[in-house]
């Protein structure tokens, strides 16, 4: 079972406010089945997109505001892992188990990303704004 540090909990709070500059974090691991807090920001997924490392196994949550299309705004908020391509395969399985952890504290989300570095961009592809909102829009709420 994976531990979360308590930064992780503050941060999402943080970004969950819309008064907050920042919109994202991303949480990484420190040893085996710690997650810790590696990143947080404003500049949304872009910025957010720009720390993930092809090394590493990531989590991500970012605050996504778009006009829906009966003309409101909308705020919804995407968690999403990224298993880079050079990532070690037991980390990579191990994120199914620990995902949980990391969503008991970002728990909020509409849409949830999974992301590899297996499509021909790396996995980004799909952790663009454009992206993110196409997925949200297809969530009946």
């Amino acid at each position: 079972m994976a531990t979360i540090d308590g930064a992780v909990a503050e941060a999402y709070e943080e970004i969950r406010q819309p008064t907050s500059d920042n919109d994202w974090l991303l949480v990484g691991y420190e040893g085996n089945a710690k997650l810790v807090l590696q990143a947080k920001g404003s500049g949304g997924i872009a910025a957010c997109a720009g720390k993930l490392a092809d090394d590493q196994c990531q989590y991500g949550c970012v605050r996504v505001s778009f006009t829906a299309d009966d003309k409101t705004k909308r705020t919804k908020f995407v968690t999403f892992s990224w298993a880079g391509p050079a990532s070690s395969v037991l980390r990579r399985g191990k994120m199914s188990v620990h995902k949980a952890t990391f969503k008991a504290v970002c728990k909020d989300s509409c849409v949830d990303v999974a992301a590899t570095g297996e499509d021909e961009e790396g996995g980004r592809s799909q952790l663009t704004e454009a992206a993110l909102i196409e997925r949200i829009k297809k969530v009946n709420y």
